[in-house]
């Protein structure tokens, strides 16, 4: 849940689907900064998954240039697809494994992932420089708490 509405902010950042506003500004900085929200969750669920499994990003692969509402609808529906368990065992801290078939769940969502960095041309170092920048304001907000 946590990642759809990353993936939810993420969105509204990008302002694409408002199509009553003329002209929407965008806050590129905050939409990346919700974009890494994005993959610290789901890199969270690799951790917990062991997925091990996924495609480098940013690899030159031919692609037609989606329009962006497209591939938001894509990003939402792949984080809905993602196979979580959905009972209580989720919570307990042990890693686990699953099989093949459920892995391609998050090769699926790693794709679209990687195609939006694609259209929003953020290189690999930006990505970095972005997860490095917020990792020190989530380390800041876990001592406060």
């Amino acid at each position: 849940m946590a990642l759809l509405v990353e993936v939810g902010e993420f969105a509204n950042e990008i302002k694409s689907f408002k199509a009553w506003w003329k002209k929407p500004e965008i806050n590129w900085a905050k939409a990346k900064e919700e974009l890494i929200d994005c993959l610290g969750y789901f890199l969270g669920l690799v951790g917990i998954y062991q997925i091990n499994t996924l495609p480098s990003l940013f690899i030159a692969n031919e692609r037609k240039d989606l329009p962006f509402n497209k591939l938001l609808l894509d990003f939402f529906t792949k984080t809905n697809d993602l196979y979580i368990e959905k009972n209580w065992e989720f919570y307990k801290l042990e890693k686990r494994k699953i099989n093949e078939e459920r892995q391609k769940s998050y090769q699926d969502w790693w794709e679209v992932f990687d195609y939006v960095c694609w259209k929003l041309k953020i290189t690999e170092n930006e990505l970095m420089e972005v997860y490095l920048a917020k990792n020190i304001i989530n380390q800041e907000r876990a001592k406060t708490k």
